[in-house]
């Protein structure tokens, strides 16, 4: 047959027909805080709940019924929970879903995280009483006492019960920090940690500083598959961007420049 919009911008016409029905359900909890004269309308959490059904699908005509949680605190705190239920049997002998409605939804699936952020507040520059120290050393005193460091920690827990006799868990750990080591340098470390197995999964160190015109920058992961190094050192205009010492190992040789 001939389809009009075959090629077109829209795209062609689908040959089979579609016919679903989508179900969701969600809801705001909101509190209201007064101050004085003053009151502000928080959000406390958020709650909602979806599925569908395929009407033209052979079998498992009902989806799956996810729910979720959230909650975001106003200190950066932030909290998730997610469920997932599948209405249809499971034949322990055969370790296959059956295509029949089972009493209650069976619980296959959650997922619980959270974030929240470290961090020291900027100090304002104070006085100290002079001591004998040589002027390069106190311009680095001067740029250490002043250091500013942030930390966003996120914590993840999955448990996977599509087949029961199997359940898989996993307890995740993320960690991202920043610190300004000094006025000039800049260091990130980046890393996941596998609570379950108990090892590290992956981490990554860059260091960055500026030196009059020129740049320093270098990413160094020192295990896993994207194990590598990159360097490089390049003037910091625009015109003469291209004008660099560079150098990759690993992984790195086969991404594209920062």
């Amino acid at each position: 047959y001939y389809d009009y919009f075959n090629s077109s911008i829209i795209g062609s016409t689908p040959t089979r027909s579609t016919k679903k029905l989508s179900l969701s359900l969600g809801n705001v909890f909101q509190a209201k805080i007064k101050d004085g004269e003053k009151e502000e309308k928080i959000n406390i959490l958020s709650w909602g709940i979806s599925t569908g059904y395929n009407f033209n699908a052979d079998q498992f005509k009902l989806s799956n019924i996810s729910s979720s949680i959230r909650s975001n605190l106003k200190n950066g705190v932030s909290i998730d929970a997610n469920l997932t239920h599948d209405p249809y049997k499971f034949d322990d002998l055969t370790q296959t879903r059956i295509n029949d409605l089972d009493s209650f939804p069976r619980l296959t699936g959650i997922r619980l995280a959270t974030n929240f952020k470290l961090g020291n507040k900027k100090n304002s520059p104070s006085k100290t009483p002079e001591k004998d120290f040589s002027e390069e050393t106190k311009e680095f005193l001067k740029d250490f006492s002043n250091n500013e460091w942030q930390s966003r920690i996120g914590l993840s827990y999955t448990v996977n019960k599509i087949n029961p006799s199997n359940t898989i868990e996993n307890f995740w750990v993320n960690t991202n920090t920043s610190m300004n080591v000094t006025q000039n340098w800049k260091l990130n470390y980046n890393a996941r940690f596998s609570i379950s197995d108990k090892n590290i999964v992956r981490h990554n160190i860059t260091l960055y500083r500026e030196i009059d015109c020129w740049e320093l920058f270098v990413d160094w992961t020192p295990t896993g598959y994207a194990k590598g190094l990159y360097f490089r050192l390049n003037l910091k205009s625009d015109i003469l961007k291209d004008l660099k010492v560079e150098q990759k190992t690993g992984l790195y040789n086969t991404r594209s420049s920062f």
